[in-house]
């Protein structure tokens, strides 16, 4: 591991300029977002101290950069405190972040995605309008009962709603990610329970039209995820990205990189990519596009305003270049055509496959109560690390999302026969134990 960014702010007695990030529980652990921009920038962590999850970080965020505390303080203020520390970029890694992301990159005129962007990608339903708006092919989508309604008003609504759309539909929040609260509901009974009960969520919910899988029952989804690097409205394709099969009802299970997508595929995925990108009025920044691979071609699932999650390991497992830094040297508008990481991962071709691996407990799971195998797994010649995510005794719930897992299990392999074997290997040695409810009604666990 490299040396992280020191108190001082300075690297072989040369002042570092500051970036900003923008900072919450949902983003990269610190110190990895502290090594990658070791040699680049000296950090300043934009971070609610007040928030009870990120008290306890405040103290080792001051070790490793400069701390502004903004709890209680609207963007105007919050600009004002990070002035004096003269930033020269401005980032987040977290979604729920980029609308003051954009208005603080306003105020202390720095290059970031402007505020109407932000908003589209920070907001699941504006983005898909926008894309409508803009033609590019995706699923129907309708805006589920606002959650400040009363209940009794808003379960006429969620009755009016489900009169309109198109079964099978998906449900999930306007605003978040790793699949959080996201299930299928295939009649008017299930859409209606899922209105009901994630429908009082802070930013609401959208339903969306479920896209047609294609016939294929292997290994991999027909979902990916593009990424993408833009520059003043310059366009980098950067890899196709392919993901396991989900667990029910749309929990991840990991991704690795390169994809599976046909050779002959790969351009129509990052026309598609590009399209939603610019129907957003992205110019600057990494972006993750997720999309199905359907029977009538590739559609746009969502646009995701910064670099996928994981990519950083799986793409140095892939044999490419540490790509965290980048992310600082892009915000400091650094000239990413004359970088050389940058060349070396459009040149190609991956000589391996780097993947990581989910382990998610079935949908009925409610505690995990034993769970074996992890050293085993750890011991696999494919396997670079194992780290579990959750302990005995913890409770489960599979509406929390992909993120929850139980645990993640990093490596490489040659090729993709061996990925699906190694997959199999994992998915056969790691053994969960765990207390059951009864399927909940209204869920449809359809893939």
């Amino acid at each position: 591991m490299g040396a992280v960014v020191t108190p001082v702010g300075e690297a072989d007695g040369i002042a570092l300029p500051r970036v900003v990030v923008v900072y919450d529980a949902a983003s990269n652990n610190p110190m990895v977002l502290a090594e990658a921009a070791s040699g680049v920038c000296r950090l300043v962590w934009a971070v609610d101290g007040g928030d009870v999850f990120m008290a306890p970080l405040v103290r080792l965020l001051r070790r490793i950069g400069d701390v502004v505390d903004t709890a209680g303080l609207d963007a105007d203020a919050i600009a004002g405190a990070l002035e004096p520390h003269a930033p020269g970029g401005i980032v987040t890694f977290s979604e729920a972040q980029m609308p003051l992301t954009a208005a603080l990159a306003v105020r202390l005129s720095l290059t970031y995605h402007s505020v109407p962007t932000a908003d589209r990608l920070a907001d699941k339903y504006l983005q898909r309008l926008a894309l409508r708006e803009a033609g590019v092919p995706g699923p129907a989508v309708w805006e589920a009962p606002s959650p400040v309604l009363e209940e009794d008003e808003r379960a006429r609504e969620a009755e009016a709603l489900a009169g309109r759309v198109t079964f099978p539909v998906v449900v999930k929040p306007r605003r978040g990610a790793s699949s959080i609260a996201t299930a299928r509901a295939d009649d008017r009974g299930q859409l209606s329970d899922l209105l009901a009960r994630f429908g009082d969520r802070e930013g609401g919910l959208l339903v969306e039209e479920y896209l047609a899988d294609r016939a294929n029952a292997g290994p991999f989804a027909d979902d990916i995820a593009v990424e993408l690097m833009l520059q003043g409205g310059r366009v980098w394709r950067l890899a196709t990205t392919g993901k396991f099969r989900h667990a029910p009802p749309f929990r991840g299970r990991g991704c690795f990189l390169p994809s599976h997508v046909e050779p002959s595929a790969v351009a129509e995925v990052f026309d598609g990519a590009e399209a939603a990108v610019r129907a957003l009025g992205v110019t600057d920044g990494f972006v993750n596009v997720d999309m199905k691979l359907t029977p009538d071609g590739p559609r746009i699932v969502e646009v995701n305003g910064r670099l996928g999650g994981n990519v950083q390991v799986i793409m140095e497992l892939a044999g490419g270049p540490p790509i965290l830094p980048l992310v600082f040297l892009l915000a400091l508008g650094h000239d990413m055509g004359a970088e050389p990481a940058i060349e070396r991962i459009l040149e190609g071709p991956w000589p391996r496959i780097g993947y990581f691996a989910w382990i998610q407990a079935p949908m009925t799971a409610t505690r995990l109560v034993g769970a074996e195998g992890f050293d085993d797994v750890a011991a696999l010649p494919h396997v670079s690390s194992v780290v579990r995510n959750q302990s005995h005794g913890d409770l489960l719930d599979w509406a929390t999302g992909g993120r929850t897992n139980v645990c993640e299990v990093f490596g490489s392999v040659e090729d993709l026969a061996d990925l699906a074997a190694a997959r199999d290997q994992i998915d056969d040695l790691i053994r969960l134990e765990f207390d059951e409810a009864l399927q909940e009604t209204g869920t449809s666990t359809a893939p």
